[in-house]
């Protein structure tokens, strides 16, 4: 869950800085294979179930998604 949040935030920050579209998608494609390869390592190992997987991964997915819309809000006040 904690290395979900990170990569997907890092993809957020740099989608948010930079303006080129191929170095956004690379951002995204990129960290979403490496939080793809270790969700697949962590099962193969057999450190945790399938199930732990997903719901950390959906568990990082709603923080993260409050912390976006709040820095969004954040950023659209300070704008005003």
């Amino acid at each position: 869950m904690g290395l979900f949040i990170f990569y997907d935030s890092l993809a957020y920050v740099i989608i948010h800085l930079v303006h080129k579209k191929i170095l956004q998608w690379m951002a995204v494609m990129i960290n979403s294979f490496i939080i793809l390869l270790i969700g697949l390592s962590r099962i193969y190992l057999g450190v945790y179930d399938p199930s732990d997987i997903v719901g950390g991964f959906l568990a990082g997915g709603a923080w993260l998604l409050i912390c976006i819309i709040l820095f969004r809000y954040y950023e659209y006040r300070c704008d005003l």
